[in-house]
């Protein structure tokens, strides 16, 4: 499976579809529009308590000029009123060598609770296991209730482990 040209509709809990696809360096704008539309709250979550008020270049540059190998990024995307937007994103990031991810997610607030972060999160792990990915792993805040959700709904078996300052670092198997 070549990850860059990834291309799929996902049911939706609301009965809706999304669509998604390979994040793409021509997204940048539409990446952007995402992250403006989010709420603090949201932010904080993302951006691991930094209070982050927009994204710069390289920034930009990194989010949406992927490999495919090293780091795999995925969109959430919705048709309104003709244009595509972005509604949510999931990525992860290997180490060279290894069979472990860090995975990372970011959902519209205005789409949340409706399976966009469970379908961006079943279609990242069908990619990895193409590329021999054995676990995922990621850091949250302990008070981020709806990825917590997202996470305990996926079937996985997490191992939460506290760290210092709220946060705690989970991992799980994602070997068939």
């Amino acid at each position: 499976m070549d990850a860059r040209f990834y291309n799929a509709v996902a049911q939706l809990s609301d009965v809706g579809t999304v669509a998604i696809r390979s994040l793409r360096s021509d997204d940048k704008e539409r990446l952007l529009g995402l992250f403006r539309r989010l709420m603090r709250r949201s932010v904080y979550f993302r951006f691991m308590g930094e209070d982050k008020k927009d994204v710069t270049p390289d920034e930009l540059a990194y989010y949406t000029e992927i490999d495919f190998k090293s780091h795999v990024a995925l969109a959430a995307c919705l048709n309104e009123g003709g244009e595509e937007r972005i509604v949510g994103v999931g990525r992860y990031t290997v180490s060279e060598g290894s069979k472990s991810a860090e995975v990372t997610f970011c959902v519209g607030d205005e789409y949340q609770g409706r399976g966009i972060g469970t379908a961006l999160l079943d279609h990242l792990v069908r990619i990895a296991r193409t590329q021999r990915i054995e676990k995922f792993e990621g850091r949250l805040f302990a008070s981020n209730s709806r990825m917590f959700s997202v996470l305990d709904r996926s079937g996985f078996k997490l191992k939460n482990v506290k760290e210092t300052g709220g946060i705690i670092r989970t991992e799980f198997s994602i070997k068939k």
